[in-house]
């Protein structure tokens, strides 16, 4: 996070405890700093030179106004304090200014001669017009009253932005509670039927407590479209594309269940749809049949997503960074996530040479293999499927995947599993 500069600009004698209660307020601010004359040191400059420099570099200018005007510089009719405000005009630097009420006391040792106190009250007139200023009664209410300010200042320099071209990228592309397809699966126009393995899927999404279902069959079996069908149809309650009759309605008239409870077509209709109240936060459905469907472009996307578009992957450099804040947010909130094709991650764990796996792997090695983040993965299996229960607050995950060899932990004991049947 890149730290914001304040200049804070005063006079010293007749405003030494405000500032110093002014300054407290802004370093205890995140992301702020206060550039002040007191740690400025002995420097090769000249004094006015230096402090106006010292403004061109800072984001926001901070300017507290008394009844004392101060040293001047050599040759100037201005205060230190003026030439400050002034460099900050010129530099078009936003300022937060608060003038000192008419009835501020200081000591009568500082009472200055009637030609700087002209200049300051000229000066004080001046520094109250052009922008919206405020005014304090002590020290701890000028602290709060600064702090206050720059957290508005904050915000409307937010609101005022000029949208990136990530912005825009970022605000066209899918966020909670709006499910985020990366990769649309193509259901053919003959699915049905399936009701079985749907209900066991709506059973575990419901009432289930493991935070991982993995479905297992051969390639081909048809595991992408039971799961898309089931995701779309009884999850979202959205109609299948391509298929021209409810496949769930026709496939229950054919197909037999194994509950007592469920002997009608019309209850198994019912069985397979998810209740309103059990929908997920959102919906992930990500595919690592794709091109370039990498684990970690996955840990991008999902870290975007969960995120609501808040969060930037780059912020991290480290892989495992991103894989621990990834399953942080998850914990914080219940999204579906489906992975596609989970096996092309595995695929490694399953070679002869899998128990020798160095951690020197390179990205090229990795991804001539076919598990292009076989050392990140269980960072992210492991938490997730050790998870003590799937509440309604931790983001369970769908698995499809054509093989159940070398799961990447020590055994996956919170993961349901089904193997769907040959139809």
């Amino acid at each position: 996070m890149s730290v914001k500069k304040v200049f804070l600009s005063s006079t010293s004698r007749d405003l030494a405890k405000y500032r110093a209660a002014v300054i407290e307020a802004i370093e205890r601010l995140d992301g702020y700093h206060c550039v002040r004359m007191e740690n400025f040191g002995a420097r090769d400059w000249e004094a006015d030179s230096f402090c106006r420099a010292k403004v061109q570099e800072c984001d926001l200018f901070v300017g507290i106004v008394g009844h004392l005007h101060g040293s001047c510089p050599p040759n100037s009719a201005q205060s230190y304090t003026e030439r400050e405000f002034e460099a900050a005009i010129a530099a078009n630097k936003p300022r937060l200014m608060f003038i000192a009420p008419e009835d501020f006391s200081f000591p009568a040792n500082l009472i200055e001669a009637d030609e700087p106190r002209k200049k300051q009250r000229e000066f004080r007139q001046r520094a109250s017009t052009g922008r919206i200023r405020d005014t304090f009664t002590s020290p701890e209410d000028l602290a709060g009253r600064v702090a206050q300010a720059i957290h508005n200042w904050e915000k409307d320099s937010a609101k005022s932005a000029p949208v990136s071209d990530v912005d825009q990228t970022l605000a066209l592309r899918p966020l909670p509670p709006q499910p985020n397809f990366v990769h649309p699966y193509p259901l053919q126009t003959h699915f049905t039927g399936r009701c079985n393995e749907r209900v066991m899927l709506t059973q575990w999404l419901a009432q289930g407590k493991q935070p991982a279902f993995a479905l297992v069959a051969m390639g081909g079996m048809g595991k992408s479209a039971l799961t898309w069908a089931w995701l779309q149809h009884d999850v979202l309650g959205l109609p299948l594309l391509g298929s021209s009759v409810d496949p769930i309605e026709s496939g229950a008239r054919a197909e037999l269940v194994t509950a007592a409870e469920l002997v009608t077509a019309a209850e198994l209709v019912e069985a397979c749809r998810l209740p309103e109240a059990g929908r997920p936060s959102g919906v992930l459905w990500w595919s690592f049949y794709e091109r370039d469907a990498r684990f970690a472009n996955f840990v991008n996307e999902a870290l975007r997503y969960a995120s609501a578009g808040r969060f930037d992957p780059a912020s991290l450099p480290s892989p495992y960074e991103r894989v621990q804040a990834l399953f942080n947010l998850l914990q914080r909130q219940r999204l579906l996530l489906v992975l596609d094709g989970f096996e092309r991650e595995l695929r490694a764990y399953a070679s002869l040479n899998a128990a020798y796996q160095g951690d020197g792997i390179d990205d090229s090695s990795r991804i001539t293999c076919g598990a292009a983040s076989i050392l990140w993965l269980p960072r992210f299996c492991r938490p997730l499927l050790l998870c003590p229960c799937r509440a309604a607050c931790c983001s369970p995950a769908v698995c499809c995947h054509a093989k159940w060899k070398a799961w990447p932990v020590a055994g996956p004991k919170n993961c349901a599993r089904s193997r769907p049947k040959m139809r």
